[in-house]
């Protein structure tokens, strides 16, 4: 259809994909699941009362996790309602100017990664002991106002043209949120140790708790190895505990359901960081080899068949048990082994582009190298990428499980899928343990490749069937 944009094409085609669009939706149940895992999942209370004091555990837990990843999507945890509200402000008001689907979804991402940026920068710095660190923090506050300020009155004055009227005022739940954080302070984790079943059934106070009232790493000696639906025995159980362990428990005595739901977590951030580091790194080589050819083509392609040369695993594998196993090097060294394949479709793409016209064209105007790169020819040359991340995310978060099955990957108790798969390794009867996590990894992975394979025909119809 004329003055129809590319990215409207390709999303039509992509929705005629029945398979794919539902695989798209259980993709954003799945990141959801992953971002409410406090809230559906948690030894802590919401409130508990103790004779005229009223606590808060879940909040002060939910400012106080265990590891790098779990506070980051916390944090998206604590931004979810304000964002849901200010893009639903946003969408209002891009709807009122006419504005096309693709430019309200893109306004509505650009909220998410600035609040989601800015308030765990606020956050960590709130998390700091020294007081200069608590005063950047509330600085970083008041910037974010003084923000609003001038980008109000430059609505009014006519500024920021392509933002609808009123875009501004989706800001302001977050603003809310955010000074009072900087008002009240992060509450630390006064309750670590504390053992809020156990007082409950001793009478010294009652609670409400999440849904599956138990910790990812919360340990009962009495229930180790225990198959799906075992009730612990009502006369050694803590309040709630005689609910039903649907998933069984690993050689700790903790709830595998619970594992998974949290390993989800693990998993979506070892498969978007590793791909957006060797997507990005593969982009820049790409680029440089396609578009200007010659000694640097020829220098950066031997170095694609050098690093192709090792087998990625096994490289994998060497750097991991020289330097220790972590979760962040994991992603690291997935990120830097991985970048080639992108690199050669860049360059594919870049040396094919800069023949059309548009490039001499761009080149006569007086457009840099840079400009003509990443602003002209760059746009036109995504599209294979876009089809390679669902695909790289589910290689990556496969080759987490491998090397968390091997004792390479998440260190203990991190609730990885490939560690609870490597339980089962020990104990062959232990059936549970090998089912339920290897139905979470090939559920994720079959998600991600049939949204891939979507994309795929929706970019390029010819494809359609070849598979």
């Amino acid at each position: 259809m004329e003055g129809e944009a590319y990215a409207d094409i390709v999303w039509k085609e992509f929705r005629k994909n029945r398979p794919a669009r539902r695989m798209l939706a259980v993709l954003g149940a799945l990141v959801l699941v992953a971002i409410l895992a406090p809230a559906i999942a948690s030894n802590q209370p919401f409130w508990f009362k103790e004779r005229d004091q009223l606590l808060f555990p879940w909040f002060i837990a939910l400012f106080n996790p265990d590891s790098g990843i779990d506070f980051v999507f916390n944090v998206a945890l604590m931004v979810l309602l304000p964002w849901m509200i200010g893009a639903w402000i946003l969408d209002a008001a891009a709807r009122r100017a006419a504005m096309p689907g693709r430019r309200r979804v893109l306004f509505a991402s650009l909220l998410w990664a600035g609040e989601m940026l800015f308030a765990t920068g606020v956050l960590a710095m709130l998390k700091g002991e020294s007081v200069w660190v608590r005063y950047l923090s509330k600085g970083m506050v008041a910037a974010l106002g003084i923000a609003l300020a001038w980008g109000l009155f430059q609505r009014r004055t006519g500024g920021f043209a392509r933002l609808p009227r009123g875009a501004i005022r989706s800001l302001f739940p977050f603003a809310i949120l955010m000074i009072l954080l900087a008002i009240f302070g992060i509450p630390r984790d006064k309750y670590f140790d504390r053992d809020f079943k156990k007082d409950q059934v001793g009478n010294r106070g009652a609670g409400i708790y999440p849904p599956i009232p138990y910790g990812p790493q919360e340990i009962d000696l009495d229930i180790i190895y225990k198959p799906p639906l075992v009730k612990k025995s009502a006369d050694s159980a803590r309040v709630h505990e005689s609910q039903t362990h649907w998933m069984g428990t690993d050689d700790l005595g903790r709830d595998v359901m619970v594992r998974l739901l949290y390993g989800t977590r693990i998993s979506l951030t070892i498969g978007l960081v590793a791909v957006s580091i060797y997507v990005t790194i593969g982009i820049v080589f790409g680029a440089l080899a396609g578009y200007f050819g010659g000694w640097v083509d020829m220098l950066i392609s031997r170095l694609i068949e050098i690093v192709l040369l090792f087998p990625s695993f096994f490289l994998i594998l060497t750097l991991v048990a020289l330097i220790g196993p972590s979760l962040y090097m994991i992603m690291i060294v997935i990120g830097l082994t991985s970048w080639p394949g992108i690199a050669r479709l860049m360059r594919g793409e870049f040396l094919k582009q800069r023949s059309i016209d548009y490039v001499p064209a761009a080149r006569a105007l007086g457009a840099s190298n840079a400009r003509v790169m990443f602003r002209h020819i760059l746009p036109n040359a995504l599209s294979p990428v876009f089809v390679s991340v669902p695909f790289g995310i589910a290689g990556a978060i496969t080759i987490e499980a491998g090397l968390s099955v091997l004792g390479f990957g998440a260190r203990p108790p991190a609730p990885s899928w490939g560690a609870i798969l490597s339980l089962s390794f020990s104990n062959y009867e232990k059936w549970w343990l090998t089912v339920f996590a290897g139905l979470a990894i090939f559920f994720t992975m079959t998600v991600f490749n049939v949204v891939g394979n979507g994309l795929r025909d929706a970019m390029d119809p010819r494809l359609k069937g070849t598979r």
